[in-house]
């Protein structure tokens, strides 16, 4: 079969969002063209600026904007404003308003003038627009990376790196995984996020700290995301800067080298900088060497002991806090400060530690340094833990009795090492988190939490046999764990078992409370939906996205405009899911599974079957291995005649992904027209074998079978007619 050559021309058309990306580049092209002392304004739905100083002026400019934006007229100019409109979507117009042009050029100036300035821009503004894309997967590129990094010195923002490496080696390959990824991250990122394409499989998203929000937190949501859309390697890396800080330059190379970190600790994985760089203040770092050392010495003979870590008051200097702890025990040493005050409690145990730490906050509370202290508490021995962890282990429960706040003191336990696993986790060290999580279930082996948390790090590390036993032994315990049922159903959608993940996800939605977590009820909403949808259960499919899209935001719904269109093109409405399919494409262009529902659909809403064909073979070029894609595309080359073709489309569509008694029944119609019977029967009682006795799809291939023995029939009396007719 001949292949497409994959690279095509960028779309030639402006659209909306472009005027806000290229905003800058457009003021300048504009006013190389008008020379003006005012502004450039970009007029679509939003309120008209106040142009002129006189009201009737200003009432003539907003009727004229109104014109232009129906498509009426092209140009205008009223006073100093001229008005150019440009189409951007169909049958809708941008107007751009030029406001104190120079007075000579305003009075001078011709409508045809303006028009001919029209037309030079608007091919500059595609030159322009070009120039910002990356070819290979349409979104921006690092031209557009580096002028924006450039133009947000002085402001807070944040880069983040990605790395998703191709699994395969041929050129096509990493084609195609360029596509799959542009898609995943256009549907992950939202809309004031910016996605470039840097090449070599290496992806820019640039934004303000307040919409990226916790950099850590969307770094692991993006990781998680993508192992779910199916990348087999995700690394990323990150960076952010306050407006005071220094040159955003620097924030890149920061947000490289966490780059190269995170891939270096496993397959899934991220980092930010901030880990690296302030690791002599990370809330696990051990203990300063010089109470170590003090540590090390007094323990070495005891055999029983506890360690008080007490934080220090943000306002109390460290000597005038160590003076305050009076009346300490005859067995207590005080060895010192760091990040908090450490007490060494000789021959005691976690109970005797735990009533000395309550004393010492009772009595810190009443003092006016003492306000907001806690404490955290470690004995030797426990659980097999070392002299050496202990310490450490102190520093753990300190962390978290941070949870509760001052006045509360926690012993060391399993949700200690639970807290010590999440931070790990939070900054990107997987090992790290594992390591805390498997000690913490050491202490308590039936704790949920843990091994849901286990479960995800594994899941992580690709490590998914021991991931998917951490989430069975969870529901071994509660049966109705919504966390561990959600992360099973994962694993059972990355197998290609979309009943059993189906199955999973519904017990997990049954068990799940907004007042637990709105976002991870809204999460399993979306997977329910996708699923229902792949699944042929469409009015259950629109259900859930209808129930998710109530519940948040414009920008976020476009993350199911793709399975919307899907869903209402199997609920038999066409011409709904051509508007969600469309605008889907706006967001991705290439985007394969839309493509090729899009061409289904115009296909079924007789709207055209050359396009629909075309869009089809086009989403097959983008991804050639897919078969439901090729099945699609069968469908409609059988419908046109072009059954040698379909066949050859039919022959690749294999696997779990597509209905294989579908793929078959359409073999038989195929090999039918071809007046090949033989065939035809062959794969008509296949399906029949295949299907449950009166059922839907058993009935189509009866219908095949008594249509081939009619046409049997049908040949042998015309034979045995012309043989009558030889014989007189």
């Amino acid at each position: 079969m001949l292949e497409s050559f994959p690279f095509g021309r960028i779309p030639d058309h402006l659209e909306e969002e472009d005027f806000t990306l290229f905003a800058n580049g457009y003021r300048q092209l504009v006013l190389a063209r008008i020379p003006s002392s005012g502004l450039v304004h970009f007029v679509l739905g939003g309120p008209l600026p106040k142009l002129s100083t006189d009201p009737r002026i200003d009432a003539a400019i907003s009727a004229q904007v109104e014109s232009m934006k129906q498509g009426e007229i092209t140009t205008s100019k009223l006073g100093t404003t001229i008005l150019l409109s440009f189409p951007v979507k169909k049958e809708q117009f941008l107007v751009i308003a030029v406001s104190q042009v120079d007075p000579m050029i305003a009075e001078l100036g011709t409508l045809d003038w303006l028009e001919d300035i029209r037309e030079s821009l608007l091919r500059e503004f595609h030159v322009l627009k070009n120039s910002y894309r990356d070819l290979e997967t349409g979104l921006l590129n690092s031209s557009h990376f580096w002028d924006v990094l450039e133009k947000s010195k002085g402001c807070d923002s944040g880069v983040i790196l990605v790395q998703l490496p191709s699994r395969g080696r041929l050129p096509r390959d990493s084609y195609q995984n360029g596509q799959r990824a542009a898609t995943a991250l256009v549907g992950f990122t939202d809309s004031r996020l910016l996605v470039h394409h840097l090449g070599q499989s290496v992806f820019g998203i640039l934004g303000a700290k307040e919409d990226l929000g916790s950099v850590e937190r969307f770094s692991s949501g993006l990781v998680q995301h993508l192992k779910r859309e199916g990348f087999f390697r995700v690394h990323v890396g990150s960076s952010s800067k306050s407006a005071a800080d220094v040159a955003p330059p620097s924030m890149l190379d920061e947000a490289w080298t966490a780059l190269q970190v995170a891939a270096k600790r496993g397959p899934f994985s991220f980092c930010d900088y901030s880990f690296l760089a302030n690791a002599d203040t990370h809330p696990l770092r051990p203990v300063n060497s010089e109470l170590t050392e003090k540590y090390l010495q007094l323990s070495k003979k005891d055999a029983a002991f506890c360690l008080l870590y007490l934080s220090s008051p943000r306002d109390a200097e460290e000597l005038t806090f160590m003076q305050s702890l009076v009346d300490l025990p005859s067995q207590a040493t005080i060895l010192g400060i760091d990040r908090g005050c450490l007490i060494y409690i000789s021959g005691a145990d976690s109970a005797s530690g735990f009533m000395v730490a309550e004393d010492l906050l009772r009595m810190l509370a009443d003092a006016a340094d003492g306000q907001g202290a806690y404490a955290g508490i470690s004995s030797y021995p426990y659980q097999g833990f070392s002299k050496a962890e202990a310490l450490l282990n102190a520093r753990k429960a300190l962390l978290h009795a941070e949870f509760f706040g001052p006045g509360h003191a926690v012993q060391f336990d399993a949700v200690s090492l639970n807290v010590s696993g999440d931070i790990h986790f939070s900054d990107g060290d997987l090992a790290g988190a594992l390591r805390e999580y498997r000690r913490g279930l050491e202490c308590a082996p039936e704790d949920v939490n843990l091994l849901n948390s286990l479960g995800v790090t594994y899941a992580l590390l690709n490590k998914n046999n021991l991931a998917k036993n951490a989430f069975e032994r969870v529901i071994a315990i509660d049966s109705n764990n919504f966390m561990a049922l959600y992360n099973l159903g994962l694993g059972a959608k990355l197998q290609g078992d979309l009943l059993g993940a189906l199955q999973l996800f519904e017990r997990a939605y049954r068990g799940c409370s907004v007042d637990d977590d709105k976002d991870f009820c809204r999460e399993v909403e979306v997977q329910l939906g996708k699923l229902y949808c792949r699944s042929g259960r469409y009015p259950e499919s629109l259900q859930f996205f209808q129930s998710w899209s109530e519940k948040v935001g414009e920008r976020q719904q476009r993350r199911i405009l793709k399975y919307l269109g899907e869903a209402h093109l199997g609920n038999g409405d066409p011409i709904e899911a051509m508007g969600f399919l469309q605008r889907a494409l706006q967001q991705n262009a290439f985007d394969h599974d839309a493509l090729s529902l899009l061409g289904s659909a115009i296909w079924q809403a007789h709207e055209g079957d050359d396009i629909a064909l075309s869009l089809c073979r086009k989403s097959v070029d983008l991804a050639p291995d897919n078969p439901i894609l090729r099945f699609r595309l069968a469908r409609i080359q059988q419908h046109l005649g072009q059954y040698a073709e379909a066949l050859e489309s039919l022959a690749n569509c294999r696997g779990r992904s597509v209905d294989q008694t579908e793929v078959q029944l359409l073999k038989a119609s195929v090999y039918m027209k071809l007046n090949r019977p033989d065939r035809a029967r062959f794969w008509a009682r296949k399906v029949q074998k295949q299907s449950v006795a009166k059922s839907e799809t058993s009935g189509r291939a009866q219908a095949l079978l008594d249509a081939l023995d009619q046409a049997k029939l049908s040949r042998n009396l015309s034979r045995e007619s012309g043989a009558a007719t030889l014989g007189r």
